[in-house]
């Protein structure tokens, strides 16, 4: 994303005697091969570089400070977020981009600021990552609710009824788990859960690298991936809905988060 942006060319070193088809990965060793990307994707030296220029040239609290340093770094991160939008085919009309520490903290950070109820259910897969499949169970155990596991066939289309998901809260991997198959007919389930009053939450962290075009688009309330498996810095991406950030109740407070605080109250600066 916008860690690339001002990076410099370099004509890639050659690897063996012959032209180097790595382009960013120079400094690997020829005898080596990675194959842990579904963990974490090795960092191009464009983006090695982009982060390295951060801490020697602009290293600043963003959003709070408003010296040079700090504004540069505002710069930055902003146009990160509408790059992130513009990578899911988001309007940012609608959408909010914001960075956690993984996809599994941005999971939990929403469902752990969901209205107590406000839905019927919980709905996810019997083949999603612990990072869907362990807080759907802590959500419906925390509100009292069901919590429904849904099938995929053979062809890894969802099995459902519009009851299933009507007022819940639905939790899904765009990609399945098991055998990384797409996840087929997302969209429609998306556009079901909605009309019957229902949120969908999608985690692309599988996805993102590997098939965006799932996530492409999407209107879910929220798409949750991981830019260090899409070759970015170590830290989680959500893009949600602004409806739904404006339901959530925000137990998660800090000083950036507020416009003005007294003796016993605050206010956040979107209120």
């Amino acid at each position: 994303m916008s860690l690339f942006k001002n990076a410099k060319k370099t004509t890639p070193a050659p690897l063996g005697g012959a032209a180097s088809d790595r382009y960013g990965f120079e400094y690997l060793p020829a005898d080596q091969v990675y194959f842990d990307s579904a963990c974490q994707t090795l960092r191009p030296q464009p983006v090695i570089d982009a982060m390295a220029r951060h801490f020697t040239t602009h290293n600043a609290c963003g959003e709070r400070v408003k010296y040079a340093w700090g504004r540069q770094v505002d710069d930055v991160v902003s146009a990160t977020r509408a790059q992130a939008l513009k990578f899911l085919g988001l309007p940012a009309k609608h959408y909010t981009t914001a960075f956690t520490l993984n996809t599994t903290y941005g999971v939990n950070l929403l469902l752990g600021q969901l209205p107590a109820g406000r839905y019927s259910r919980i709905v996810t897969t019997h083949t999603e990552h612990n990072s869907v499949f362990l807080p759907t169970i802590a959500f419906a155990k925390r509100h009292g609710v069901p919590r429904l596991l849904l099938d995929r066939s053979s062809d890894g289309a969802l099995q459902y009824s519009v009851g299933d998901v009507a007022d819940a809260v639905v939790v899904i991997s765009a990609m399945n788990n098991v055998d990384g198959a797409p996840t087929q007919g997302l969209r429609e389930l998306v556009a079901a859960t909605r009309q019957a009053g229902g949120i969908v939450i999608v985690d692309g962290a599988q996805a993102a690298p590997h098939q965006v075009d799932l996530l492409h688009g999407l209107e879910a309330d929220a798409i949750v991936f991981s830019a260090h498996k899409v070759y970015g810095a170590s830290l989680g991406v959500v893009a949600a809905r602004h409806e739904l950030l404006q339901s959530l109740e925000i137990n998660f407070i800090g000083g950036g988060q507020v416009a003005t605080v007294s003796e016993q109250d605050f206010c956040l600066i979107d209120d």
